[in-house]
């Protein structure tokens, strides 16, 4: 009986443990969003700036997803205010998904345009720049899942540094 109980008992963990496997909740199409966090950082190396460059990186996206492969996005970029200046952007970008099949997992790329505002080499701008990010989603159930990102932006001269971070946390579908 023992035995047979220790079986029943590891079984049912394993099949626990593997259940979200068994599922996929990868959204085919509709609205999602993001709601981000983690560490960034202003690249103004160069810029004859004082002040700490690195340190809290925010993210929030909304975007639609036309099919279980591609979706466009319009995000909010939040970077560390240096010298009493805020630094962030406002993007557009597609983005480009890769689900594997089978599982609660997705693999993602974008790329866009954003309008980065940062203290430049003399003054604080704003500039439209370029944007890339990559990253992977975990859906928990339908409509909530975990994921992470990194996301950069391209350096416009002398007017606006590039701008890196690293982030994770929630997504939902609508």
């Amino acid at each position: 009986m023992k035995k047979l109980s220790r079986l029943a008992l590891a079984t049912a963990c394993s099949l626990a443990i593997s259940l979200p496997t068994f599922a996929d909740y990868t959204q085919e199409t509709g609205i999602y969003g993001d709601a981000l966090a983690g560490y960034g950082k202003v690249n103004v190396d160069g810029y004859n700036i004082d002040g700490k460059n690195k340190g809290f990186n925010g993210n929030l996206d909304l975007g639609y997803k036309f099919n279980k492969y591609i979706g466009v996005e319009a995000g909010y970029n939040y970077f560390r205010k240096i010298a009493d200046e805020n630094s962030y952007s406002y993007d557009a970008a597609v983005k480009g998904i890769l689900p594997i099949e089978g599982t609660c997992f997705e693999l993602f790329a974008k790329a866009g345009v954003a309008q980065a505002h940062a203290l430049g080499k003399y003054d604080a701008k704003t500039r439209t720049v370029a944007l890339g990010a990559v990253g992977a989603s975990y859906w928990l159930t339908q409509n909530v899942g975990l994921t992470v990102q990194g996301l950069g932006t391209t350096r416009r001269g002398d007017d606006v540094p590039a701008m890196y971070g690293a982030t994770g946390g929630i997504s939902f579908k609508f």
